[in-house]
């Protein structure tokens, strides 16, 4: 078990805590991109502003509102306009499949959704009321600047969909206790008013809770690249031009960077990654590199709000230099980790158990999802009157005192930090025309992670039609 001490999880609510802040750095630099940059004062009555625009259209407490925006300075003002007037942002990816987008916006029923450039076009035919972003952002220039809405801590923040592959995706509903918890009276990262955090991750992908409210919250600098897909070179040379000092990778583009462009790590002191096991080789050759870089493995599932235990790697770590497992530490602040049986009984150390975790930074469950949160939403058999949330990673403590991840007690994984059920895309196989059995499985290549599905015709010694081999091979 751990239990650490500190976090901030029941102060005030996020857009009052950003409030405090301005206070204190109005003059600081809190958001550069490639467009230009803006002070804490600017951003704060900017954001004050678009609030009002969004509460004359008749957002309020706990209302929805779809965002579907890039990156970008005006996205950043938009997230604050509507948690300062009490209500919820969901993030949709353009990306999505239209039937995922068709379906997370039938479950949440936003009373907005929010679009700008391309993907207006795309959800000109979701169901809700649709609002160009470059509209409200010109109209809310001739408006007074709206009231802070009084927030309680367990107030839902956002929703974020989460797995679903091919089936039905999760609305992880995140408060903002969760959020505070996550970036204030933290040990695992250096966020002060001197950090400037890349925005990198798209906004439908729980890391985008750390690079924005890391810095916001911090009276530091939020550093976004626009370009939806960046390159390499132009991950590289951003990172220089905006003066990046933290960031946060997937083990994949983490290793892609070692391989390809080592020296994007020179302008960093502290780079965090996680989503997918790392790779001792990788961590050693940029260690190597950039001696004076701390790198910091990151774990935990959207439900615990991005991180639940990470692992400050030492230079002198065997796993850094000798290619063992790297650990994924302990639980940060404000969070309790337990190993336990199937009985949630805790293991002694060495044992292999499930991972369970609980403190602020637990979700208050999925939407419309009342028999899955109660099952994965439990209640704290160790802390009365708490939760916990059974993350189904297979973990043992070692002797340090660090955590192993082993693995998943089902048929989850994860690709680029985006997790896919296995089970749900032999699901989708299965129902295809012509299709009497499939079997999905995962391998590891040298690019990484890859699936393969395999497919058994109805009628012995048949082909598929063409329709279903297009379908299967769009699965």
């Amino acid at each position: 078990m751990s239990d650490l001490p500190g976090g901030a999880g029941h102060g005030p609510g996020v857009a009052a805590r950003f409030d405090a802040v301005c206070g204190e750095f109005g003059d600081h630099l809190a958001v550069i991109d490639q467009t230009g940059e803006e002070s804490y004062a600017a951003l704060g009555e900017r954001s004050a502003r678009l609030a009002s625009v969004l509460a004359t259209m008749g957002l309020g407490q706990g209302d929805r509102c779809a965002i579907m925006v890039p990156r970008s300075r005006d996205t950043l003002a938009l997230m604050l306009a509507i948690l300062r007037v009490g209500a919820v942002y969901v993030p949709l990816d353009p990306a999505y499949p239209k039937a995922q987008l068709d379906f997370i916006v039938a479950d949440c029923l936003p009373k907005l959704i929010v679009a700008e450039g391309a993907a207006l076009a795309s959800v000109g035919d979701l169901n809700g009321v649709l609002i160009d972003l470059a509209d409200i952002v010109a109209s809310s220039a001739a408006v007074d600047p709206a009231p802070l809405h009084p927030t309680d801590p367990d107030d839902p923040a956002y929703i974020m969909y989460t797995s679903g592959s091919t089936g039905k995706p999760k609305g992880v509903i995140v408060p903002h206790r969760a959020i505070l918890r996550l970036v204030q009276g933290q040990t695992f990262t250096a966020l002060s008013s001197e950090t400037r955090f890349l925005n990198l991750a798209p906004l439908a992908f729980d890391a985008s809770t750390l690079e924005i409210w890391g810095p916001l919250l911090n009276g530091g600098s939020a550093a976004i690249i626009n370009e939806v897909q960046p390159s390499l070179d132009t991950i590289a040379s951003e990172m220089a031009r905006l003066g990046v000092t933290s960031a946060w990778f997937t083990a994949g583009l983490f290793n892609a960077l070692a391989d390809y462009r080592l020296e994007a790590f020179l302008p960093l002191k502290e780079v965090l990654t996680g989503g997918d096991v790392l790779s001792p080789v990788h961590i050693r050759k940029v260690m190597e590199a950039h001696p004076e870089l701390q790198i910091v493995n990151g774990y935990g599932p959207t439900e615990n709000t991005t991180f639940t235990c990470c692992y400050r790697i030492p230079r002198d770590s065997e796993a850094s230099t000798h290619g063992d497992a790297i650990p994924i530490g302990d639980a940060i602040a404000g969070t309790r980790v337990y190993i336990v049986d199937d009985k949630l009984v805790p293991v002694g150390d060495g044992e292999v158990g499930e991972l369970v975790t609980g403190g602020d930074g637990v979700a208050l469950g999925y939407l419309n999802r009342p028999e899955l949160t109660a099952e994965k939403f439990i209640d704290d058999v160790f802390t009365p009157g708490g939760k916990l949330y059974r993350t189904g990673d297979l973990v043992r403590r070692r002797a340090d005192g660090a955590i192993d991840f082993l693995g998943r007690n089902d048929r989850q994984i994860k690709i680029a930090g985006k997790r896919i059920e296995l089970d749900e895309i032999e699901h989708a196989l299965r129902v295809a025309p012509g299709v009497a059995d499939a079997a999905v499985a995962a391998f590891e290549g040298r690019r990484g992670k890859s699936i393969a599905g395999f497919v058994k015709a109805d009628v012995a010694d048949a082909a598929l039609p063409p329709s279903s081999s297009t379908g299967c091979a769009r699965i």
